[in-house]
């Protein structure tokens, strides 16, 4: 018994010692120190949760911050991926995606979309425990987007955020004359 204890104890501490740590556990480090946090779905589940990480890894999330994070869409799908000899769906394909885009109060810095993916099976004898399993894997797939959406922000630093913004500044200058003379009420030119 007491072999077997030491042997755990000393397995423990070479993997801390490696740096290994169970996915989602470890201390996240933002370079970014506050940012606004703005979802269709201020309520939902992924808002809340990517607040409460941002908040616990010391981003204060406030209306009037530099940069606004701003959740665009969350849509979820479910496909049939295998059928039974009997034509019945035997296991179905979750997918969740959330865009998202980085910004400043007036022009949009950043823009993508996140993916997860999940296959389960289905018991047709258990209908039950195979909804409870599909409930399950969407709330895994929601924090696996988070997690994501969180790692993409840790990579950004303020240096990045500020050459995306003078490069949308500027883009925004060059498109504007080109909308002035667009409009249908600019004189013709020669």
């Amino acid at each position: 018994m007491l072999h077997r204890n030491l042997m755990v104890i000393a397995l423990a501490l070479l993997l801390g010692a490696c740096g290994f740590q169970l996915r989602g556990s470890g201390t996240q480090t933002f370079a970014l120190t506050e940012i606004d946090l703005q979802a269709r779905d201020a309520f939902g589940e992924t808002a809340r949760q990517l607040e409460d990480l941002l908040t616990s890894s010391g981003v204060r999330v406030h209306a009037g911050a530099p940069y606004q994070l701003v959740l665009l869409d969350e849509q979820q799908s479910q496909r049939t991926a295998s059928f039974t000899s009997a034509a019945r769906s035997a296991e179905y394909e979750l997918s969740t995606s959330l865009a998202y885009q980085i910004r400043t109060q007036q022009l949009p810095l950043l823009e993508n979309r996140l993916e997860a993916q999940k296959i389960y099976a289905v018991d047709q004898n258990n209908l039950v425990g195979s909804e409870q399993e599909r409930v399950q894997l969407t709330q895994e797939m929601r924090r696996d987007l988070v997690q994501q959406l969180a790692r993409r922000l840790q990579a950004l630093t303020p240096d990045q955020l500020d050459r995306l913004r003078r490069d949308a500044e500027a883009k925004a200058e060059a498109q504007a004359p080109a909308a002035d003379n667009d409009s249908p009420l600019s004189p013709p030119t020669p």
